[in-house]
């Protein structure tokens, strides 16, 4: 975010520093803007519509007093920002503000620049080539949107499919589990009733009181075993 900010700085700087060496006056306004638009950017994710209003008031203010338009990559930043992250109603203010912005310095010097607003005459070639650049701008930046977008979709789709393949596998788990536990109550179950049967029909037939004690013992055994089970 700061390496955005420190080149489109450094490029303001090096168009006044190449514009004063070669004899031309710079008003303190441009000044002014430059350092204006330049720092805005840092909230260009934050307020990106709002960003691209200043960028523009900025840029159209920089037109009508100067007649150009060399600080316009600012607002080219904030307008990819903006179509890359903005709603839809956001993306169509911004790209509606800023055909108007652009518009305007060449609406109003149509007839001639105006006495004691403008400098020079704003040429149609200037807003024809801010047009161009700006949508170049806007189609790299809904490429890139649309991009992003299309890989979110993937991930979000690949993690509903592993939920519900993590879901499949707890129903089949558990499916498991209970055909286990039915069959096992099957069997134990009727081993368990068997061993009553068995031990109710021995009991007092050996005539033997230690023999019929431990016989009642299996009995009671196998009777809680079937209760548990």
């Amino acid at each position: 975010l700061w390496g955005v900010v420190i080149i489109a700085n450094l490029v303001q700087i090096i168009f006044t520093v190449l514009a004063l060496s070669l004899g031309a006056h710079v008003l303190v306004l441009k000044y002014v803007l430059a350092v204006v638009t330049g720092l805005s950017l840092i909230w260009r994710r934050r307020w990106p519509l709002l960003i691209v209003i200043i960028n523009n008031v900025a840029l159209m203010m920089k037109m009508i007093k100067t007649g150009s338009a060399e600080f316009l990559l600012p607002l080219l930043v904030a307008i990819y920002t903006l179509i890359a992250i903005a709603s839809v109603r956001d993306r169509l203010l911004g790209i509606a503000a800023t055909v108007v912005f652009m518009f305007i310095p060449y609406l109003a010097s149509f007839n001639g620049p105006l006495p004691g607003l403008m400098e020079e005459r704003v040429p149609l070639s200037d807003f024809m080539q801010e047009a161009g650049f700006l949508i170049v701008v806007v189609t790299v930046a809904s490429i890139t949107r649309s991009r992003r977008e299309t890989l979110e979709h993937g991930a979000a789709q690949f993690a509903a499919q592993a939920a519900e393949h993590r879901l499949m596998a707890q129903r089949d788990a558990a499916r498991r589990q209970a055909r286990v536990a039915g069959e096992l109550h099957d069997s134990v179950g009727h081993s368990l009733t068997a061993i009553i049967a068995l031990t109710e029909g021995l009991a007092g037939a050996a005539d033997a009181p230690e023999l019929d004690e431990a016989i009642t013992t299996v009995n009671t055994l196998a009777r809680e075993s079937l209760a548990d089970t």
